[in-house]
């Protein structure tokens, strides 16, 4: 749950390995926030400082370069995770867990591992480009689409989608360019 500054949740306490915490909690990892781990019997709860980012799912995002912006830097997190010792795969990524500061543009996560034996980062990454895409009312949407479409059918590696994901920005980046700088001349 969400409120104002802090971030708190219910985790199963076999969920979130011991170096997972440590990492987590010693707050190095740029990527994600800073989290405090509180843990009785059966219980644990993690608490994570989010102060000057407030979660996606609280933003409407209408512009798919917003959207594409976004992803970069989620997809961007999961690829930096790994030199902290933190499993991308694990890593879930809805609108709820991912963080945006609109002072800065700097986009972060709560991490909240998934509960699944077998994590498929390709299903998660869809479901994300799905959640993003809701809200979109330019006419880009197909960028979207397209970029989902090859994360199903094609095998690549968070490198790969990074490439792909800033082609397909900067492609967008062009087309809405050059349709500005063509009205500007008929005018």
């Amino acid at each position: 749950m969400w409120e104002h500054n802090d971030y708190t949740c219910e985790l199963d306490p076999k969920a979130v390995c011991p170096h997972e915490r440590i990492m987590l909690a010693s707050g190095q990892c740029p990527f994600f926030f800073p989290t405090a781990f509180y843990s009785d019997q059966d219980h644990l709860t993690a608490s994570y400082s989010c102060s000057g980012f407030v979660p996606l799912s609280t933003f409407r995002i209408e512009r798919t370069d917003d959207a594409l912006y976004i992803f970069e830097h989620v997809l961007l997190a999961l690829r930096g995770c790994i030199e902290y010792l933190l499993e991308p795969e694990r890593v879930r990524v809805t609108s709820d867990t991912v963080f945006y500061c609109s002072r800065t543009g700097e986009v972060r996560l709560a991490y909240l591992p998934l509960q699944e034996h077998a994590p498929d980062m390709r299903r998660t990454l869809i479901r994300f480009l799905a959640e993003l895409k809701a809200d979109l009312q330019d006419d880009s949407v197909s960028c979207i689409d397209r970029i989902a479409r090859r994360i199903y059918y094609e095998n690549h590696d968070l490198r790969d989608l990074l490439t792909i994901t800033g082609l397909m920005r900067r492609e967008l980046g062009s087309r809405t360019s050059g349709a500005s700088s063509e009205a500007s001349r008929s005018a």
